[in-house]
């Protein structure tokens, strides 16, 4: 078992296939070595599976991919810097940018925007600026899918969201639950997003999520189609390309 971060979202890696069947055990593993998810790096082909802290298996990860595409470069497994993983959310285009430090840059494909296909109960085709009351207060929500599917609050400060994050996931709205991100935009080019993640709770990092931020960001006309987003483990950086989202940001493996 290896452990490795990507802006402090945590993983441990495994090469064991049995784990996916098995999610009481990744559980453990997840309280154990006090990380968000478990990886399991299967070599031929070319995939990554991700259960989450509760044992439930995630379509997507951005940052956990990073920590994929290390982990498998550090064992020899992966030794061009171009090349494909598949996941659950479909086959990611892969470029490693440096080795030391170790920087990757992954096509996460074209943003969804489409309730039906993240299962949320509205009549409309997008959630996309619609209101909701939380704790007396109204909430401008925007849907994204950039992988898995994501909720993304603008907001002008992070004091009022620590009860809003899971209430906001376990909404009637989104049937299997949903993952939540609160936006700052502090200019064109840089945006500060937390993240309450489905399976897990509040983690450092999601880039998944700072993607979906940028993507609704962009949107709306609040940022450019290249953007530093900083999170609480670290920076990524987020670029909008021929329709297409791309995440480039480091991985480290923790002694």
């Amino acid at each position: 078992m290896e452990l490795y971060h990507g802006c402090q979202n945590r993983f441990a890696i495994t090469e064991e296939k049995h784990y996916i069947e098995h999610p009481q055990e990744a559980i453990q593993i997840c309280l154990e070595y006090e990380v968000d998810g478990l990886i399991v790096f299967i070599k031929n082909p070319l995939k990554m599976v991700l259960l989450n802290a509760d044992g439930s298996v995630a379509s997507m990860c951005g940052n956990g991919i990073q920590c994929f595409v290390k982990y498998g470069v550090d064992q020899h497994y992966i030794t061009q810097d171009h090349f494909t993983v598949k996941t659950l959310a479909g086959e990611k285009q892969i470029e490693i940018l440096s080795k030391n430090p170790f920087v990757a840059r992954v096509n996460l494909g074209v943003p969804s925007f489409s309730a039906k296909k993240m299962g949320i109960d509205i009549e409309e085709e997008e959630l996309f600026g619609q209101e909701v009351k939380l704790l007396g207060k109204n909430y401008s929500l925007y849907a994204v899918w950039t992988g898995t599917d994501h909720v993304v609050i603008p907001v002008s400060d992070f004091k009022a969201i620590d009860a809003i994050g899971p209430l906001l996931g376990r909404n009637k709205l989104f049937k299997g639950g949903i993952n939540v991100n609160f936006m700052r935009v502090v200019d064109k080019h840089h945006i500060e997003v937390r993240t309450f993640e489905r399976g897990v709770g509040w983690t450092k990092a999601c880039g998944t999520g700072s993607s979906a931020s940028v993507v609704v960001a962009n949107r709306l006309g609040l940022v450019e189609d290249n953007v530093n987003v900083t999170l609480l483990g670290g920076d990524l950086t987020i670029e909008l390309i021929d329709k297409n989202v791309f995440m480039t940001g480091p991985a480290v493996k923790m002694d």
